[in-house]
């Protein structure tokens, strides 16, 4: 084998590779691909909260305000919505499995 055939296949792989984990990365990024304020729309972690209550009004209890909650010997400060009250939350905001 000589040394332009074996460059070539070097180079081709890591060209290959390079090009997979691009088109994996921008999947995972690109949903839910919905902008609020500049900002893409995170998604919910799944604590119990986000599990068990997936109503617009008790996403409004906890995070209009960012107290501490306690929730079986556990502690958590949901963070304050950085935006306007907007029905649906679910639309923007999916649940991360």
């Amino acid at each position: 084998m000589n040394k332009n055939s074996l460059f070539f296949k070097i180079f081709a792989f890591g060209f290959l590779v390079f090009i997979s984990s691009k088109l994996f990365h921008k999947k995972e990024q690109s949903y839910p691909l919905v902008i609020v304020n500049g900002i893409v729309a995170p998604r919910l972690s799944s604590i119990v909260f986000h599990l068990e209550k997936p109503t617009d009004s008790s996403c409004i209890n906890c995070h209009i305000s960012s107290k501490e909650i306690f929730y079986n010997e556990k502690s958590f400060v949901p963070p304050k919505i950085p935006h306007e009250n907007r029905d649906n939350c679910q639309s923007c905001h999916i649940l991360e499995l």
